[in-house]
């Protein structure tokens, strides 16, 4: 794989709508390619006896809890603790422009 270099993570910033100041961009880059070194010595690894699996439950088998419906909250209970709604949702402010 080839490391994380400057143009890339200029790319990434821009794709992510991000504005790092170049110390960030250090640690960014620093912390992706480490990132990167880990898969790498993943993929060091012999699968070839391994069987593959679709599913986490294959695996873990009974250790699965079994979905039950409990007790949740009333609407009306939840709006009358928000600081602002209207009749069905939470008002939050505008997060973006």
């Amino acid at each position: 794989m080839n490391p994380i270099d400057d143009d890339l993570l200029l790319k990434l910033e821009h794709l992510a709508k991000l504005n790092l100041d170049p110390e960030e961009r250090a640690i960014i880059k620093s912390d992706l390619n480490k990132i990167l070194a880990m898969f790498e010595k993943l993929q060091e690894l012999d699968t070839s006896q391994e069987e593959p699996f679709r599913y986490f439950s294959e695996i873990s088998g009974e250790n699965v809890r079994q979905d039950e419906v409990k007790e949740h909250l009333r609407r009306e209970t939840v709006l009358d603790l928000a600081p602002k709604h209207d009749d069905a949702f939470i008002r939050i402010p505008k997060m973006k422009d």
